[in-house]
């Protein structure tokens, strides 16, 4: 009876009202502060990843494939130019007319550069780990590249600017001028993937631009009508002499880069 008596009062008094209030007031802002962290967490964890991906391993061949298929310019930064000579340049002259491709590998003329760069290749788990380089097959793989891109600038009328830089860099990039990949040697490694519109794209794009600009630019020459398997010494020859590179043939044998020509390959392919 007693109980009753000051429920009943407490009720009168109004209390009831008050806590009701007081509950639905906590409940209402707390809900605010869910939603707004809510959409605070969207928006700011959704910009900060967009635009930029992680490629697994066995997705970066077909990633390739695919900005290979959009590609509106090429620009290549990297060491040897393998795959850039063995997929990037026959890919894009069957699809794209006068498409310009730029592309900065190592000078072969700076004999302590390809010297760092074998022993760098020595320690890497690179796809041709196992393969003892030395400063004059470091050479010969740039002077191979140099010859290829020759050959599409007179033989597929592609749009070539060749740059020889004075660093080896173990980050390679590859942009088709809307989105970029970024990898190093070990294919079995993951890669990134970088939409334009993402800040680190520029970023790239200016330490390619840096190294092109703090290069020297390959003039290519004319090169005959023939394919790519056969080119010859003589063919080599011209080609690297007219391009101010002659130094390099007396450690590169023409012979052994004109082979090394008619096997063009891309690397990746088992």
């Amino acid at each position: 009876m007693i109980v009753l008596v000051l429920l009943l009062h407490w009720a009168i008094s109004g209390a009831v009202l008050q806590t009701l209030l007081a509950l639905l007031e906590f409940l209402g802002a707390a809900l605010v502060s869910i939603v707004l962290a809510y959409f605070l967490l969207i928006h700011f964890v959704s910009k900060a990843g967009a635009g930029i991906y992680e490629l697994k391993p066995s997705e970066i061949t077909k990633e390739f494939d695919l900005q290979l298929r959009a590609a509106s310019s090429w620009l290549y930064k990297g060491n040897f130019g393998r795959y850039l000579r063995g997929k990037v340049l026959p890919d894009l002259s069957k699809a794209y007319a006068g498409l310009s491709v730029v592309a900065c590998i190592i000078d072969p003329r700076n004999i302590d550069l390809c010297s760092k760069h074998a022993g760098y290749r020595g320690r890497i788990n690179s796809i041709d780990k196992g393969h003892a380089y030395t400063e004059s097959t470091v050479a010969l793989q740039v002077l191979v590249t140099i010859v290829v891109c020759a050959w599409y600038v007179s033989n597929k009328n592609m749009n070539i600017r060749l740059f020889l830089t004075k660093t080896y860099d173990p980050v390679r990039v590859d942009s088709n001028g809307q989105s970029m990949i970024v990898t190093v040697e070990d294919r079995r490694s993951p890669a990134l993937k970088l939409d334009k519109d993402y800040f680190m794209f520029s970023h790239f794009t200016s330490q390619l631009d840096t190294a092109r600009e703090q290069g020297s630019e390959v003039v290519f020459s004319g090169f005959r009508n023939c394919s790519i398997s056969d080119i010859s010494e003589s063919d080599v020859e011209l080609v690297i002499r007219g391009a101010g590179l002659d130094v390099v043939l007396d450690r590169v044998a023409a012979a052994d880069v004109a082979r090394e020509c008619g096997q063009v390959n891309n690397p990746y392919e088992s």
